[in-house]
């Protein structure tokens, strides 16, 4: 019995949504992708979307990191000013007590001098003193023949009467009596010195003791001066590390932001694919709403009947020239609202990037903007921009580039494009 084989398929499996490189190849312009391709593709701008609000999340707790960090830098550089200001407070005091004790030891040197001239007039007192001294011996010596004075006996046993007694006590008497006056007068002098000399000595010690006192709070300015330096080159040290913190925080937010924006992109071009494909593989609906009574559908019909929204066939206008910024022609929307606003208002917009920034920029260039669909206004969607011309009951009618890659006109929703999921952000007032 013969068993046939069948032979094995090897099945392999999409890649991970995170590979971008393969999906971006798959569903970027791509406007052929088969049902199961869109599926796919879907799937990929969900994820696409889901990452997006994942670095939504990112993006504020980055913010609110952010404030918490500068935050911390503004009172840290309160803080250091403080301490600033107490240096600066310290110095002053230090300039303060450095005049003192300037005026200390100028004082100091001149009472070391005052003590010295006492010094000095003390031992010339005292030389004074013992040289007056000496000369009483010698007048006492000197007057021994004359008083018959030899020693203290002589005065009393050498008399050879009582007149010859009285004679020499007396002679004796006069001699000490003036030369204990002198004494006198330069023993109080004497004493007059030390007294003065003891005073500059009090003055001296007493100028000793201010003087330490003025250094022991020299010292201590010293050392609460070196604190504040230390801690305010900490306080330093604290915000160069935070400010390399908030350095690293705002490149983080550029990546996010710069990433948000290239899914944004990325998500518009796969949309677009899906939707062009759509239009290709889907029959195109003919829903009832029309414009309001009365209004033109631009095919050139009558809204009273049932109209359709897409009222294509129209060839794309002859464009009045213009600088515009953008490329691609009618295969891109953005050149395309540019080109239908010029021509049509002989308004040159600035440019503006992608489609669903428009928005924002022209509010930021003082551009009015709004929700309400206005004639003459450009309608700016997630993924997408359109000149709108006419204003009919919940619809507006659009002219717009990149209608499955070229020029088209058709009666819409105001709240999004049907089957693309472009939904409106708002408008661009130009008149």
């Amino acid at each position: 019995m013969i068993i046939g084989l069948q032979p094995a398929v090897t099945v392999e499996a999409e890649p991970e949504y995170t590979d971008s490189a393969y999906w971006n190849m798959q569903c970027m312009n791509q406007d052929s992708l088969s049902e199961e391709q869109q599926d796919s593709c879907q799937a990929y701008a969900d994820f696409i979307e889901q990452r997006n609000k994942e670095l939504t999340v990112k993006l504020s707790e980055l913010d609110s990191s952010k404030q918490g960090i500068t935050a911390t830098i503004d009172s840290y550089t309160a803080k250091s000013a403080e301490y600033s200001a107490q240096i600066d407070g310290l110095n002053s005091m230090m300039d303060d007590l450095n005049l003192q004790i300037g005026g200390a030891n100028k004082q100091s040197d001149e009472l070391m001098i005052q003590i010295k001239d006492s010094e000095e007039q003390i031992e010339l007192e005292k030389a004074q003193i013992e040289s007056l001294k000496q000369r009483m011996k010698n007048r006492m010596s000197a007057n021994q023949g004359t008083m018959r004075l030899n020693q203290f006996l002589d005065v009393l046993m050498g008399a050879q009467s009582f007149s010859d007694f009285v004679r020499i006590a007396g002679g004796l008497s006069d001699i000490y009596e003036y030369d204990s006056t002198i004494l006198e007068e330069m023993n109080a002098s004497y004493v007059k010195l030390n007294e003065m000399q003891e005073e500059l000595l009090a003055e001296q010690n007493d100028l000793k003791v201010v003087q330490m006192n003025l250094e022991s709070g020299k010292s201590l300015l010293n050392a609460q001066q070196s604190a504040l330096v230390a801690s305010k080159d900490e306080l330093t040290s604290l915000q160069a590390q935070y400010q390399e913190q908030l350095k690293t925080a705002d490149s983080q937010t550029v990546q996010i932001i710069e990433e948000m924006n290239q899914n944004t992109a990325v998500l518009d071009n796969v949309k677009n694919s899906i939707a062009l494909s759509y239009e290709k593989t889907k029959p195109k609906p003919t829903p009832t709403p029309t414009p309001a009574a009365g209004e033109d559908n631009g095919s050139g019909d009558d809204n009273s009947g049932s109209g359709d929204w897409y009222t294509g066939g129209n060839g794309a206008p002859v464009t009045g020239g213009g600088s515009n910024p953008y490329y691609g022609g009618w295969g891109n929307c953005t050149w395309g609202a540019w080109q239908l606003v010029y021509d049509t208002l002989g308004i040159a917009l600035p440019g503006w990037g992608m489609a669903g920034d428009w928005l924002w920029y022209a509010q930021r260039d003082g551009y009015p903007t709004g929700s309400e669909p206005a004639v003459y206004s450009v309608a700016v969607y997630v993924g997408h921009v359109a000149f709108v011309t006419e204003v009919g009951d919940g619809m507006v009618y659009i002219k717009e580039g990149n209608y499955m890659g070229q020029y088209y006109e058709r009666w819409v929703p105001l709240d999004a494009l049907p089957w693309t999921g472009q939904t409106c952000l708002g408008y661009i007032y130009l008149q």
